[in-house]
């Protein structure tokens, strides 16, 4: 048995025993191979809306698309105003003000919500931004994301700038809340008044 990350710079599709249709999966996720026979290498999702599921890849791709080495970082930490449609990451300082909104028909509310791992690729996908399909998902009560502003849209909190989505994906998607299925947490606040450091 070997614990492994995804290590491909996009989803990577694989095939889930017993589910006909191919699954992505998205990079840095953690599995732990435990059985190679028949040309096949078979593994278990460790963390993310896939988690106990069972997979397998072919013979030597284990070590193609994936990697030994462990990627994670503590949590990530994100902040959003809502009257002020300002978005701040911290990654050893705070970055931001970024320009973000929040759906006006379903705000998110003032409140702490763990961003998920993301799920699957969400919107559609264009080449001029490499990560703009991989969303992360807001704990939240209705279907929330942090996501880029892209053709599809969808409730949560929306970076405006797509071209800054990439810093944001790229500093999220190796952080990790120790609950197997959070990369970190988003605080949301009325006013910056209200924002605390």
């Amino acid at each position: 048995m070997s614990i492994k990350y995804v290590n491909t710079p996009g989803w990577l599709l694989v095939n889930f025993l017993n589910e006909e249709e191919r699954v992505p999966l998205v990079p840095y996720l953690k599995v732990e191979f435990y059985l190679a026979e028949n040309g096949k290498e078979y593994f278990k999702v460790l963390e993310g809306n896939h988690i106990s599921k069972e997979g397998y890849v072919n013979q030597g791709d284990s070590n193609r698309f994936f990697s030994d080495v462990n990627p994670f970082l503590p949590e990530g930490l994100v902040h959003f105003v809502k009257n002020t449609n300002q978005l701040w990451y911290y990654n050893e300082q705070w970055i931001g003000p970024l320009n973000a909104s929040t759906d006006a028909s379903n705000p998110l509310p003032v409140g702490t919500f763990d961003l998920k791992i993301p799920d699957e690729p969400h919107g559609v996908f264009n080449p001029e931004y490499y990560y703009s399909t991989t969303w992360f998902p807001i704990d939240y009560e209705t279907n929330n994301f942090l996501h880029p502003n892209v053709e599809t849209s969808a409730p949560g909190c929306t970076v405006m700038d797509v071209a800054k989505w990439e810093h944001i994906y790229k500093y999220l998607i190796i952080r990790r809340k120790g609950d197997n299925k959070s990369v970190g947490t988003i605080k949301v606040f009325e006013t910056e008044n209200d924002r605390e450091i």
